[in-house]
């Protein structure tokens, strides 16, 4: 499912020629965010590619190390397969992946 999230990005940025970058980002102490979204203005975006979010055992939230390095202002994106966009808390929301384009197309517009 993580290849199917990332090539919705790329898509994206390809299609609309967008000069965004796309980073994945992970600790030796197994943290990670799977993908970062960095667009022309330095603004970065960060999405979890879960099939589904029924069952976590823990909250989802950004990790500790990734918070304190970075302090991120924009929530967690936590792509799913299907399910409705809602916020799970202040710093996270699902978005289904048949959204996920409506949702760029969003921030494309703040990032003109």
């Amino acid at each position: 499912f993580e290849t199917l999230v990332l090539a919705e990005l790329v898509k994206f940025i390809r299609n609309y020629r967008k000069d965004w970058e796309i980073f994945f980002w992970r600790t030796k102490d197994g943290e990670e965010i799977d993908f970062i979204l960095k667009t022309h203005r330095h603004t970065m975006y960060a999405f979890e590619a879960k099939l589904a979010i029924q069952g976590l055992s823990q909250a989802i939230s950004y990790p500790r190390t990734f918070k304190k390095q970075f302090q991120p202002q924009q929530p967690l994106v936590i792509v799913t397969y299907g399910g409705k966009s809602m916020k799970l808390s202040p710093e996270c929301m699902t978005l289904p992946i048949a959204k996920l384009h409506d949702y760029l197309l969003q921030l494309s517009h703040i990032h003109l």
